[in-house]
């Protein structure tokens, strides 16, 4: 079993392994994520994670797959123009350092919330607040965060790379993640 027809791909050239035995089985997402409207539950998330009024969010670790110094190069670009800052549900896993550099020498420090861990059963509610969701990744095989904000009713804006576009289909805004302009535009777009 295979959870995206790249991840086949993949395989097939890393493995001897018959690929007509191989069935792609796409991942589906627990019934909490789904669109939140109760003001009471997201008056207490954006109270409990210090949430601001406009915000984009990224969901994932910071590590270089997730080309996180390209999200805040593109946020840098369209700072001036929208108020919005950038809410991180997830921690720094490994080589950060560069990162937080890109981030220093961009100035965009104070645009850019760090929540590390949040549990699952607090996710929906920031993706229901969310101008939008955006998976910068290099790399992924399946990109099971873009399904969460999609049930979530939380737009979607993700690399044009990997399993990313086979999953998102129609539904998602797709940028160029090697290019911080081409997702400066995304986000302009969407936001």
């Amino acid at each position: 079993i295979s959870i995206s027809h790249v991840m086949t791909q993949d395989f097939s050239r890393t493995v001897k392994f018959p690929i007509e035995r191989v069935r792609t089985i796409y991942h589906g997402v627990s019934d909490r994520f789904r669109v939140i409207r109760d003001p009471a539950v997201l008056a207490e998330s954006k109270s409990e994670y210090c949430l601001p009024d406009k915000f984009i969010l990224f969901v994932g670790h910071v590590y270089p797959q997730k080309n996180f110094a390209n999200l805040a190069r593109a946020l840098s670009i369209i700072a001036k123009e929208f108020p919005h800052d950038l809410v991180v549900a997830g921690r720094p896993r490994w080589k950060e350092a560069e990162d937080y550099r890109v981030i220093e020498e961009l100035g965009i420090m104070n645009r850019i919330r760090f929540l590390h861990i949040v549990p699952n059963h607090d996710l929906p509610a920031l993706y229901a607040q969310a101008s939008c969701f955006v998976y910068p990744s290099l790399y992924e095989s399946f990109g099971l965060a873009q399904l969460e904000a999609m049930a979530c009713g939380c737009p979607v804006l993700g690399s044009n790379t990997g399993a990313i576009p086979e999953v998102a289909g129609d539904a998602a805004l797709l940028f160029d993640p090697h290019s911080p302009e081409d997702i400066a535009a995304a986000l302009r777009r969407i936001l």
